[in-house]
């Protein structure tokens, strides 16, 4: 199918807020798609393999990527996986958070984004983390330079995954200030991620 003629996923929630939080598990693969919001993605179990940014990689538990709106996306999913996903508009952030965000090009929105980060320390890092726990054998690949993927230390996995499990909490259960609790979630997870890879 040609890139134009991907087609535009809807949020996931409309409550008012802006912001959906999502947590899906099964083995079903996505077509390539787009949407009209930015969208972060955390693999929290399994693997799957991820199209983006014109290049294919496998994504581990702890894989974290942020899809920018009008980017074309899909999955390859072989066996059960366990995702969370939050979605929201990056323009409708409060501006502090903007402004920390943009620090650093961490919010890689265009192409030459991808190209200009220096990804040298981090990319040894990851690499030194698949060989030693992930894929002891050497079987291993690194196209992340490409596709923005963060590989969280299972602390800041363990709090990231804490953070859209209280957020997609209040998204169901919609207590009063709900839609507030989840602005705010949405800003901790986008700094923790940023604070994650901040060296």
């Amino acid at each position: 199918m040609k890139k134009n003629f991907y087609p535009y996923f809807n949020m996931y929630t409309n409550d008012g807020s802006n912001i959906s939080f999502e947590h899906w598990q099964n083995d079903l693969c996505v077509d390539m798609h787009r949407h009209n919001f930015d969208e972060l993605l955390l693999i929290d179990r399994g693997t799957c393999r991820h199209m983006f940014n014109k290049v294919e990689t496998l994504l581990i538990p702890g894989d974290a990527v942020i899809v920018a709106k009008h980017h074309e996306h899909g999955f390859i999913i072989s066996g059960e996986v366990s995702v969370y996903n939050c979605q929201f508009n990056f323009e409708s952030l409060n501006e502090r958070i903007k402004s920390a965000l943009a620090a650093g090009k961490f919010f890689l929105r265009t192409p030459e984004d991808f190209l200009d980060f220096a990804w040298e320390k981090y990319l040894a890092r990851r690499e030194d983390h698949y060989k030693k726990e992930i894929f002891p054998n050497g079987i291993y690949e690194l196209n992340i330079n490409k596709q923005g993927v963060i590989h969280l230390a299972p602390s800041d996995y363990a709090f990231v995954t804490t953070i859209l499990r209280h957020g997609l909490e209040e998204q169901i259960r919609r207590r009063e200030n709900f839609s507030l609790i989840k602005q705010h979630c949405l800003e901790l997870l986008l700094l923790e991620i940023k604070q994650a890879i901040d060296f």
